[in-house]
């Protein structure tokens, strides 16, 4: 988002804080939602991009969650390893966005190779910035 310049900023990101753009974001689900029931997605294009900006917000606020509970059971952790009531606790949090980030990172990457199947060329616009 620092570096490439089409981002649409952390707004797009986290737009569960503004009623307007909820509505966006659901709109965009219902246009999924009808391309899906033809067998097909709506090809990615340089408009604003409600429904896939808040998937992509919701897999960093993920991530940025196991980091932190990581990093909380890190330092819970006794010199021996063991962990006391409070640590074992936030290592099953942990574990729950663990497992959640590795359902969004599997779902992220079969829906890019689904668009890329369906002739949309997304992944030469991911790695090379051509269409």
């Amino acid at each position: 988002m620092l570096v490439r310049r089409r981002e649409h900023g952390v707004a797009a990101l986290v737009p569960w804080f503004s009623a307007l753009r909820r509505r966006a974001v659901f709109a965009d689900a219902g246009r999924h939602l009808g391309a899906l029931k033809q067998l097909t997605l709506p090809p990615p294009g340089d408009a604003e991009t409600p429904l896939p900006s808040a998937v992509h917000g919701l897999g960093l606020l993920t991530a940025t969650a196991m980091a932190a509970t990581g990093t909380a059971v890190y330092f819970l952790s006794q010199p021996d390893g063991s962990l006391a009531s409070p640590g074992r606790l936030v290592l099953e949090v942990h574990e729950i966005f663990a497992n959640l980030t590795w359902a969004y990172l599997i779902a992220h990457a079969g829906l890019a190779l689904l668009h890329q199947m369906l002739g949309h060329r997304l992944l030469q616009r991911m790695f090379t910035g051509q269409e």
